[in-house]
């Protein structure tokens, strides 16, 4: 039905039943009320939807097909749905070209071509005075100077297109003016630019190294990182609520997106989170997976988009964590130190590309890349067990911290980085041992022994009264397990108690006599003198038990431990 002058007047009316009454019905030359950005640019009639009339009726009473209803109003749905109260809506549009789209609020796909009034187009291509052949049809207004074309499929969408020619979108509409920059336009079965003559396209991976997924919602921000995939029928505030972000977040990464959401499309990404820079960070290694996760603050999984850049952002600058971790191509970790039993391997065990860029390496399987603020590489060590403390002295004795918020880690820290000995323990819930070797007497037990949790951290094991979890830097061998028997006496008269191998030693340690009787194949060996270090099978007769302040010296190679004394030995059994 047509307004007769209508282009003349502001307004005219048909009168229609509503609810079993005549109702007249008003459409306007201009909207008085709001209405979707995305509605078609050449709309002559509006109809302000004040709530007293369904889609449906409108339609009907204007004689509107509902396929040009939708393509004059693209986030109406195929069963008239999504007729907002409070809003204007086209009626009217003169023919012509006009896309429809699919579900709203779906991006905007093509329509076919209007048809041809005379003979239909060539399918041959012409070679305009560029040299270039260009390929018939093609979309009206295309500029003069393109080199490279793309056929429009019906049901493409210009995210499609831009994705399949690797261009932007802004570079699409300023090539193909008459797509509009909406999209609106786009006609099927006819060839688009998708490239200028010297031109180049955009990479989806941007010099930041945050991969972009396509399609984008148009207008999107340049500094994302993170990413949501609209579904049909979503609103803002369904993201929202989904995702975290605010409203206001979200129109500011998304201006196209429009205050009342009315410029939202379904089936593209939007941002959903952005940062100001990549966080400086260094590469440490590889290093290896542990149950209960290498870095264990945070992280994602099955990310297609995985970029070392992208996991810096999600770890240094949302979780403000001192190190990240690249593993399996798609997924980031982050931690402020790595989890005991996480030690450094081989770089090559790291070997899967990343799955947002392929030219990094993302991990591999239990493996992961390290990277962190900078300074020294993360500390790796390695657990070995619960022992007894030393008898008569300590376990490990060169340095020793007290704290009532203690953890493993801290324990770590003060001993390998700060004090810088080989091993540490933990014990009585708050208390750091370092040392470089085991003192007399500490020997394994069974684990259960080591039962009281950290001070700093009740997940974790800090020892027990007179019991320590003992740790190791990664590259050292664990403590000898040998069993202490006790201070024995020399034989007064000729011979020795262990009458085997003999080794004098101003570097004595206990370890470095157990290796050496042991690589000579006796399995009993004591220290004696400080120095002097004997093997043998058995005690011989006459060899007695002693008092334990008996053997009183230190060894010479570690002050920590007992090396017998003055005709007096501290013996041990292997194993």
């Amino acid at each position: 039905m047509n307004c007769l002058g209508r282009f003349l007047a502001l307004s005219c009316f048909v009168v229609t039943l509503v609810s079993g009454r005549a109702t007249q019905l008003v459409r306007r030359a201009v909207p008085n009320l709001p209405f979707d950005p995305n509605t078609i640019s050449t709309c002559t009639d509006w109809w302000d939807n004040e709530g007293f009339l369904p889609c449906v009726d409108l339609i009907t009473a204007w004689n509107i097909d509902i396929s040009d209803f939708r393509r004059w109003n693209p986030s109406i749905t195929a069963d008239c749905g999504n007729f907002q109260v409070g809003m204007s809506y086209c009626i009217g549009a003169p023919a012509g070209p006009s896309p429809v789209s699919p579900t709203a609020p779906q991006q905007p796909s093509t329509s076919l071509r209007p048809s041809e009034t005379s003979s239909s187009p060539p399918s041959t291509t012409t070679s305009p005075g560029n040299g270039i052949a260009t390929p018939q049809p093609t979309q009206p207004g295309m500029v003069d100077n393109c080199n490279k074309f793309y056929f429009v499929k019906p049901g493409d969408t210009c995210q499609v297109v831009v994705s399949n020619a690797g261009i932007s979108l802004e570079q699409f509409y300023a090539w193909n003016p008459s797509v509009g920059n909406t999209c609106s336009g786009l006609w099927a079965d006819v060839n688009v630019c998708v490239g200028l003559i010297g031109q180049q396209g955009t990479p989806t991976t941007p010099s930041n190294g945050i991969k972009t997924p396509l399609p984008t919602q148009p207008g999107l921000v340049n500094n994302c990182y993170k990413f949501y995939l609209v579904k049909p029928g979503e609103i803002c505030i369904d993201i929202t609520a989904k995702t975290g972000v605010s409203l206001s977040q979200l129109n500011q990464w998304n201006p196209s997106i429009g205050n009342g959401c009315s410029g939202l499309w379904a089936d593209v990404h939007i941002c959903i989170g952005v940062f100001d820079k990549v966080p400086t960070h260094q590469p440490y290694g590889c290093f290896s997976e542990v149950s209960t996760r290498a870095l264990s603050y945070a992280g994602l999984t099955g990310q297609t988009g995985m970029t070392v850049e992208f996991c810096a952002v999600y770890c240094m600058a949302e979780k403000g964590r001192q190190l990240f971790g690249v593993q399996f191509g798609g997924e980031c970790w982050c931690g402020d130190s790595l989890t005991v039993g996480s030690v450094k391997v081989a770089d090559g065990d790291c070997n899967m590309p990343c799955t947002g860029n392929a030219e990094q390496r993302c991990g591999g399987s239990e493996r992961l890349h390290v990277y962190g603020r900078g300074g020294a590489a993360p500390l790796a060590y390695k657990y070995h067990g619960c022992y007894t403390e030393g008898t008569n002295t300590r376990a490990l004795g060169i340095a020793r911290l007290e704290s009532a918020s203690l953890t493993v880690a801290q324990c770590a820290q003060y001993c390998l980085a700060q004090t810088g000995t080989n091993h540490f323990a933990v014990e009585f819930g708050r208390e750091c041992w370092c040392g470089n070797n085991l003192g007399t007497g500490a020997v394994s037990v069974p684990e259960a022994e080591c039962n009281m949790p950290c001070a700093g951290n009740s997940g974790q094991t800090c020892g027990g009264s007179n019991r320590l979890n003992l740790y190791s830097k990664q590259l050292e061998r664990p403590p000898m397990k040998f069993r202490y028997e006790g201070c024995f006496t020399e034989l007064s008269t000729g011979g020795r108690a262990l009458g085997g191998a003999v080794l004098a030693d101003d570097g004595m340690t206990v370890e470095k006599c157990a290796k050496f009787c042991i690589d000579k194949g006796f399995s009993r060996f004591g220290v004696q003198f400080a120095r002097e270090c004997f093997c043998g099978a058995q005690r011989a007769a006459g060899s007695v038990a002693a008092p334990e302040g008996d053997c009183n010296m230190s060894c010479s190679g570690n002050s920590g431990q007992k090396c017998g004394g003055t005709s007096r030995l501290n013996v041990f059994l292997w194993p």
